[in-house]
């Protein structure tokens, strides 16, 4: 749950450019300037985005001018998110049967 709580403090209150930026890592690693191309955002916005989105801790940069996303708080988060519904799914279960 900690990864989970952690990401939901990173992204909160992210602008619509930073989550648009981040979702254009998330094919890679890349350069400022990819994720413009694919995004349709200018380079400065991009730019601006990628910067705050290192400080916050959802990416960092692996070498000069190229970014990637911090995979590893990312599949931590899911596996938490996995399991936060599994227990659901059993409290339901638990509730029908009573």
């Amino acid at each position: 749950m900690e990864a989970l709580e952690h990401l939901r403090r990173v992204l909160h209150g992210r602008s619509p450019t930073q989550r648009t930026a981040l979702r254009g890592l998330l094919r890679g690693s890349c350069t400022a300037r990819e994720v413009a191309e694919d995004t349709g955002l200018s380079l400065n916005a991009v730019t601006i985005a990628l910067h705050h989105l290192a400080r916050a801790g959802a990416i960092h940069r692996i070498k000069r001018g190229k970014y990637q996303v911090d995979e590893s708080i990312l599949c931590i988060a899911l596996l938490d998110y996995i399991e936060q519904l599994e227990r659901r799914v059993r409290k339901r279960h638990r509730g029908s049967r009573g």
